[in-house]
């Protein structure tokens, strides 16, 4: 009875998809998507030629620019796909294809 409980025991954390799976972000991976959708909509205010938007809001709309540029490089690196523009995914293992993160 007891070897019965322990096989089971040991079977069922392999049944399905952990948390820790590369399928599913990090919290600090999160942390970084909220990140980078904030530097998104404050980007969408940068003009660089002829703009009437004060300079010292259009610097930090550059910023929010480069650091949407340098954390879509961290999720590329990291296995991230792009999926419908601005939002990322992980590619599926049998189509390839871009599809959204688990809890998104």
């Amino acid at each position: 009875m007891l070897r019965i409980l322990l096989t089971i025991a040991a079977l069922l954390p392999s049944t399905g998809p952990s948390p820790a799976s590369p399928q599913h972000p990090t919290s600090a991976d999160r942390k970084n998507l909220s990140e980078y959708y904030r530097a998104v909509y404050r980007c969408r205010e940068y003009a660089p030629y002829g703009s009437t938007v004060p300079e010292a809001e259009n610097r930090v709309s550059k910023k929010a620019c480069d650091r949407r540029d340098k954390l879509t490089r961290k999720f590329e690196r990291q296995g991230f796909c792009s999926l419908k523009g601005f939002n990322f995914g992980r590619p599926n293992k049998t189509t390839g294809e871009c599809e959204a993160l688990p809890g998104s």
